[in-house]
Protein backbone atom coordinates (compact mmCIF):
# COMPACT_ATOMS: atom_id res chain seq x y z
CA UNK A 1 0.00 0.00 0.00
CA UNK A 2 1.34 3.29 -0.60
CA UNK A 3 -0.30 6.91 -0.84
CA UNK A 4 -3.22 7.35 -1.86
CA UNK A 5 -4.02 3.81 -2.75
CA UNK A 6 -7.50 2.41 -1.50
CA UNK A 7 -7.68 -1.05 0.69
CA UNK A 8 -10.24 -2.98 2.19
CA UNK A 9 -9.50 -3.70 5.79
CA UNK A 10 -11.74 -6.30 7.75
CA UNK A 11 -11.99 -7.23 11.24
CA UNK A 12 -11.61 -3.61 13.10
CA UNK A 13 -13.45 -4.00 16.01
CA UNK A 14 -10.17 -2.64 17.83
CA UNK A 15 -9.26 0.75 15.92
CA UNK A 16 -10.93 4.25 17.30
CA UNK A 17 -11.13 7.60 15.52
CA UNK A 18 -7.43 8.59 15.80
CA UNK A 19 -5.57 5.47 15.49
CA UNK A 20 -2.79 5.61 12.60
CA UNK A 21 -2.75 2.50 10.07
CA UNK A 22 1.53 2.35 9.67
CA UNK A 23 3.56 5.32 10.06
CA UNK A 24 1.75 8.84 11.69
CA UNK A 25 2.42 11.51 9.62
CA UNK A 26 5.08 13.95 10.59
CA UNK A 27 2.64 16.93 10.54
CA UNK A 28 0.15 15.35 12.48
CA UNK A 29 2.32 14.22 15.28
CA UNK A 30 2.52 18.59 16.57
CA UNK A 31 -1.00 19.01 16.44
CA UNK A 32 -2.61 18.86 20.10
CA UNK A 33 -6.17 17.63 20.58
CA UNK A 34 -8.66 20.63 21.58
CA UNK A 35 -11.06 19.69 24.69
CA UNK A 36 -14.44 20.51 24.92
CA UNK A 37 -15.81 24.10 26.34
CA UNK A 38 -18.99 22.82 27.08
CA UNK A 39 -20.53 21.11 29.90
CA UNK A 40 -24.30 20.15 30.23
CA UNK A 41 -26.42 17.55 32.03
CA UNK A 42 -28.20 15.14 30.00
CA UNK A 43 -31.26 13.14 31.82
CA UNK A 44 -33.74 10.90 30.02
CA UNK A 45 -37.46 12.50 29.76
CA UNK A 46 -38.52 8.82 31.71
CA UNK A 47 -36.31 7.78 34.80
CA UNK A 48 -36.16 4.24 34.63
CA UNK A 49 -34.00 4.59 31.19
CA UNK A 50 -31.14 6.11 32.66
CA UNK A 51 -29.03 2.82 32.81
CA UNK A 52 -30.14 2.76 28.74
CA UNK A 53 -28.98 5.97 28.53
CA UNK A 54 -25.38 5.17 29.96
CA UNK A 55 -25.01 2.50 27.41
CA UNK A 56 -25.74 4.23 24.75
CA UNK A 57 -23.22 7.10 25.71
CA UNK A 58 -20.65 4.04 26.50
CA UNK A 59 -21.59 3.28 22.57
CA UNK A 60 -21.11 6.25 21.12
CA UNK A 61 -18.18 6.77 23.46
CA UNK A 62 -16.64 3.91 21.55
CA UNK A 63 -17.28 4.96 18.05
CA UNK A 64 -15.71 8.30 19.12
CA UNK A 65 -13.59 8.62 22.02
CA UNK A 66 -13.84 12.32 21.74
CA UNK A 67 -17.40 12.10 23.57
CA UNK A 68 -16.60 12.47 26.87
CA UNK A 69 -19.53 11.67 29.77
CA UNK A 70 -19.13 10.88 33.43
CA UNK A 71 -21.60 10.50 36.64
CA UNK A 72 -21.33 13.27 38.92
CA UNK A 73 -20.06 12.10 42.15
CA UNK A 74 -21.80 14.59 44.34
CA UNK A 75 -25.24 15.27 42.41
CA UNK A 76 -25.14 11.53 40.58
CA UNK A 77 -25.89 13.37 37.30
CA UNK A 78 -25.14 11.89 34.03
CA UNK A 79 -22.68 15.04 32.79
CA UNK A 80 -21.60 15.08 28.91
CA UNK A 81 -18.76 17.54 27.45
CA UNK A 82 -19.29 19.37 24.32
CA UNK A 83 -17.72 21.14 21.62
CA UNK A 84 -20.76 22.82 20.76
CA UNK A 85 -24.67 23.07 20.32
CA UNK A 86 -24.88 21.16 16.99
CA UNK A 87 -22.80 18.22 18.48
CA UNK A 88 -25.50 18.30 21.64
CA UNK A 89 -28.73 18.33 18.70
CA UNK A 90 -26.82 15.21 16.89
CA UNK A 91 -26.30 13.14 20.48
CA UNK A 92 -30.05 13.79 20.80
CA UNK A 93 -31.17 12.43 17.64
CA UNK A 94 -28.41 9.65 17.91
CA UNK A 95 -30.22 8.95 21.16
CA UNK A 96 -33.70 9.12 20.27
CA UNK A 97 -33.32 7.23 16.87
CA UNK A 98 -30.58 4.22 17.31
CA UNK A 99 -31.17 3.81 21.03
CA UNK A 100 -34.77 4.58 21.43
CA UNK A 101 -34.55 6.89 24.39
CA UNK A 102 -35.16 10.35 24.48
CA UNK A 103 -33.10 12.89 26.50
CA UNK A 104 -33.04 16.20 27.96
CA UNK A 105 -29.95 18.56 28.39
CA UNK A 106 -30.07 20.66 30.88
CA UNK A 107 -28.20 24.58 31.11
CA UNK A 108 -24.94 24.15 29.05
CA UNK A 109 -22.14 25.37 30.46
CA UNK A 110 -18.93 26.74 29.80
CA UNK A 111 -16.10 24.71 31.42
CA UNK A 112 -13.09 25.74 29.24
CA UNK A 113 -12.01 28.91 28.02
CA UNK A 114 -8.79 29.84 26.08
CA UNK A 115 -7.27 32.86 27.78
CA UNK A 116 -4.58 35.29 26.44
CA UNK A 117 -0.99 35.14 28.15
CA UNK A 118 0.06 38.66 27.21
CA UNK A 119 -1.74 41.73 25.87
CA UNK A 120 -1.44 41.65 21.83
CA UNK A 121 -2.57 44.02 19.06
CA UNK A 122 -2.97 43.33 15.27
CA UNK A 123 -3.51 46.54 12.87
CA UNK A 124 -4.52 45.15 8.97
CA UNK A 125 -4.76 47.63 6.36
CA UNK A 126 -7.29 46.22 3.92
CA UNK A 127 -6.55 47.67 -0.13
CA UNK A 128 -8.54 45.54 -2.80
CA UNK A 129 -7.56 47.10 -6.13
CA UNK A 130 -9.81 48.23 -8.36
CA UNK A 131 -11.94 49.33 -5.09
CA UNK A 132 -10.46 52.64 -4.26
CA UNK A 133 -11.41 52.64 -0.81
CA UNK A 134 -9.46 50.97 1.71
CA UNK A 135 -10.01 50.49 5.66
CA UNK A 136 -7.91 49.49 8.55
CA UNK A 137 -8.91 47.16 11.12
CA UNK A 138 -7.19 46.89 14.66
CA UNK A 139 -7.97 44.14 17.43
CA UNK A 140 -6.71 44.27 20.61
CA UNK A 141 -6.60 41.14 23.15
CA UNK A 142 -5.64 41.41 26.90
CA UNK A 143 -6.08 39.00 29.52
CA UNK A 144 -8.34 39.63 32.19
CA UNK A 145 -7.76 38.25 35.98
CA UNK A 146 -9.14 34.82 36.68
CA UNK A 147 -12.24 35.75 38.68
CA UNK A 148 -13.38 38.59 36.49
CA UNK A 149 -16.29 37.95 33.43
CA UNK A 150 -15.43 38.29 29.88
CA UNK A 151 -15.56 41.96 29.10
CA UNK A 152 -16.25 43.38 25.27
CA UNK A 153 -15.39 46.85 24.15
CA UNK A 154 -15.92 48.25 20.47
CA UNK A 155 -13.86 50.78 20.04
CA UNK A 156 -14.19 53.05 16.41
CA UNK A 157 -12.81 55.40 14.80
CA UNK A 158 -13.98 58.64 12.52
CA UNK A 159 -13.82 57.47 8.54
CA UNK A 160 -10.90 60.05 7.51
CA UNK A 161 -11.48 60.87 3.64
Amino acid sequence: MGANDIAIVEDMEDFRIGDYLGTKPCLIQGLSHQHPALKSSVRPDRSEERSKVISALNTLWIEDPSLSFSINSYSDELEISLYGLTQKEIIQTLLEERFSVKVHFDEIKTIYKERPVKKVNKIIQIEVPPNPYWATIGLTLEPLAVRDRVANRKVTSPMVI
